[in-house]
This record gives C-alpha cells, structure tokens and sequence, in this order.
C-alpha cells in the first residue's frame, strides 16, 4: 500500500507524508557565532574546536563528528567565550563558501563532548536533547539547501549568514521516524562510503604504480643490463653509463628570457584585468592543463607593456605557489598573453632535451622537487624560485633514446588513464545513488519503516 502524501507549499520540495509536518529552523534551534579566533591562535593541544576549514573538507560526511574535525586552541576560551560551545546533537555551519555547492555545509555533534565552533562559523543550539541524526541527512540535500542557496550574491566568497539560515524551514517526521531513517541511511551510506573507498585505494595504488615506473624510466632507461654509473646527486643515483646529468640552467635555450618568473603584483595589479583580451596564464592552466578557457585577461596596452614576460606555444609553465613543481607545455596555437605572478616560465634548447620529456620527470617523480627541498634544507617550501629551479640535476639520455622514452610513457599513461577513468566514473555514479538514496529517505519518498 502506497504512502500518502500532502502537498506542503514549500519551493524545495513538492510533496511529504500525510502526517510529516514543517517547522522554521528557527523555532528548533538557538543560534551563536564561533570563537574570535584566526589560524594563528591554533595550538597543538588544548580546546577542541571546529573551523569553516575542517567543515568545508572533503571527508567530513556532516552526519557524524569525525575526529579529524578537531583543531585546538587555549582552554582559557572555555570562560571567556562560553556561548561559542556547541551541545550534543547540535550543528556547526560555515559562514563562508569559494562555491556555491559548498553552501550549507556543517559539522553535526553526534557525541557528547567538549567541543567549541572556530571561526567563519554559525552555530545551531537545540532546544531540546534529541539526536537530530536525521537532520544530519536532510541538511546534506541539495533540496534543503536550495533555500541557502536562493539568497545568496557571490562577490568573491558566498556568505552564509545568520538571517538566512533563520529564513529556512525543515520538514519532521514523528521522533520515532527519524529515528528509522537515521539507521536505514547510517546502514546504507555505510555500504556505498566503503565502496568508494576501495575504489579510491585502487586510484591510489594506480598512481603509485605509475610514478613509480616513470621514475624508473626517466633515470635507468629500459636496458636492466646496462653499465650504470654514479650521477653525482644521491636523490637520483645511478644513471646508465651514456647517459649526463646536467643542471636546468645548462638545457635552456640561447634565446633572450629564456627563464622568467612572473611579474610582480606592483606590475600586474588586479586593476589591469580586464573581461577580455590577452591572457593572464595562471596556475589553473597549469593544474587543470587548461588552454581552452580563461577568465584572467588584461588589455592590449598592459600586454605590450609586459613584453618579457609574454607567453609562447612550446613554453613551459612551472607552478611555484600552493602546488608547487607542476608543469604543463602551452599547447600551438594557444591565445596569446603573459605570465601569472606565481608561474616561471622556461624555454628548453629541444636540440637537447624535450619538453615532454621535462614535464614527466617533474610532473611524475619526486626527483626535481626532493632535489629542492634538500638543498633548501626543509622538507617543505612555501614558493619556487628560478634560482634553486635553475640548479635542479636532470638525468639525460640522448634525443633517440628520450623520445623512446615519451612514447612508451605516454602509451603507458593512457592505459592508467583509461583505468582511472573507470574507477572514478564508478565513484560519481556511487556518489549520486548516495545522494538520491539521502533525498528519497529524508522526503518521505520511500518509506524507511518497511527497510529497517
């Protein structure tokens, strides 16, 4: 027998349970503000407290309080900021967003602990101490936060604030329902979550297979029996015996900039972008090997003005802020335009060395950035600089035996590929089952009661 549903003259969802019922948000919980804290007041050990960071992070569910939420601050916050402690069964949201699918994200206090909301964060006190598990779900909808979504204008975050969040109103099943639901949803979402990891580690371990092997290639070619001998530098070892290890600097090309890093904020400050015309080639172009789109221009003037620090088909970009040692080769025929500030770009001299052949060995080893960091004497850096880049040992074959070496990668690369393709397909149309399955159970659309 089916289930019979009402209308409930709500935008985000048409109909629910004949004996559901709607409450605005506000009348279920108190809402606060976090701590008056910033990153710097981070400790390694004291108050437990939850930020819009660890919110915003890809593991956290938002229907349990995982442990890898928690960062810390003074306990002294405990006294002077009592009111920015959130109870069991209460909810941290993030007052802040780079996306719009990221509005409405929370941390949801499953467990009865100490544990305070950080900063760029808005907190839902209950007023009463039930397990709001199922909330837990209905705030993971896209439905749900369709009324989130509907008030917000992007500047350059979203914000999230107070008022709207008090704008929003839930639809409830009797306590018991919840109830049911929370266990059928934990039960499944179980199911799928453990499916997409194993598929992740899969990725995992493909990845690894692949650097693993391209380093192999790059620095001991394909003879096992080749003569080998030292190449002077402990982080790449043994070369074949034909082979050089020569420094960056010394594979450039004879041409004037050869090498440059981006121009200074002073030379390109935001002012000069403009909604059209030459590129600004940024770090995404890089990331995402982007050279089809781009919304970072300036105009013809400031183009010409920043003549040295143009950009040609067959340069290569190197990253040298956040992700730092990526590469990528400016495809022919790309639009005209000039370097980002946190790019260098370099011209090789391809009589010797090929560009690809470059790319694999920073984009796929740790041999050019471990050669970096050693000589820096950290085990991170912070940015990239032409100095350090420029004095980088690379391990050389002749020209035939490089290109040998592209293409029995790139054969190799396609087949990871092809494989990776799969598996991440595999965890989108997981991801979408879980989504609709959270939908289908917190709208009443299938009944839960007859599952559990």
């Amino acid at each position: 027998m089916s289930r019979k549903m009402k209308d409930c003259g709500l935008q985000w969802i048409d109909k629910i349970p004949e004996d559901w019922s709607i409450k605005p948000l506000k009348t279920i919980f108190a809402f606060g503000k976090g701590l008056p804290i910033t990153k710097a007041d981070l400790k390694e050990f004291g108050l437990k407290v939850i930020s819009y960071g660890q919110i915003h992070a890809k593991w956290n569910t938002g229907t349990y309080c995982d442990s890898r939420l928690y960062r810390y601050v003074d306990e002294n916050y405990a006294n002077t900021n009592p009111a920015s402690s959130v109870p069991e069964y209460g909810f941290i949201f993030a007052d802040t967003s780079e996306d719009l699918e990221g509005c409405g994200n929370c941390a949801y206090i499953d467990k009865e602990d100490v544990v305070f909301a950080g900063y760029h964060t808005i907190i839902l006190k209950p007023y009463n101490l039930f397990d709001n598990k199922y909330l837990a779900y209905l705030f993971q909808t896209d439905a749900w936060r369709y009324q989130i979504r509907k008030e917000l204008t992007e500047v350059k975050v979203y914000t999230i604030s107070q008022k709207v969040l008090k704008k929003t109103s839930i639809i409830l099943p009797q306590y018991e329902e919840q109830q049911v639901i929370s266990a059928f949803l934990d039960l499944k979402c179980s199911a799928i979550d453990d499916s997409i990891t194993k598929h992740k580690a899969i990725i995992d371990k493909l990845e690894e297979y692949r650097k693993a092997l391209i380093t192999q290639t790059v620095t001991k070619g394909f003879d096992s029996n080749a003569e080998m001998k030292d190449s002077g530098d402990n982080i790449i070892g043994a070369i074949p015996s034909s082979w050089e290890c020569i420094r960056l600097k010394f594979l450039l090309s004879n041409e004037k900039n050869n090498l440059r890093v981006g121009p200074f904020g002073s030379s390109l400050p935001r002012k000069s972008y403009t909604d059209k015309g030459p590129w600004v080639y940024n770090q995404r172009c890089v990331l995402d090997n982007n050279f089809v789109t781009n919304d970072t221009h300036i105009s013809e003037n400031k183009f010409e003005e920043l003549s040295g620090f143009q950009v040609y088909d067959g340069d290569i970009l190197i990253t040298t802020r956040g992700t730092i040692g990526r590469t990528a080769i400016v495809p022919y025929g790309s639009p005209k335009g000039i370097l980002h500030p946190c790019l260098i770009r370099f011209r090789l001299d391809n009589n010797i060395i090929s560009n690809k052949f470059i790319m694999f060995l920073f984009n796929y080893t740790d041999l050019p950035m471990g050669q970096i960091k050693r000589n820096s004497g950290s085990t991170t850096i912070e940015a990239l600089y032409s100095g350090p880049l420029k004095d980088v040992f690379i391990p050389l074959p002749n020209k035939e035996e490089q290109e040998l070496i592209i293409k029995t990668i790139e054969t190799f690369n396609q087949k990871i590929d092809n494989a990776l393709s799969q598996h991440n397909m595999l965890i989108a149309k997981l991801k979408e089952y879980k989504q609709s399955l959270i939908y289908n159970a917190v709208t009443g659309k299938i009944d839960c009661r007859k599952d559990v």
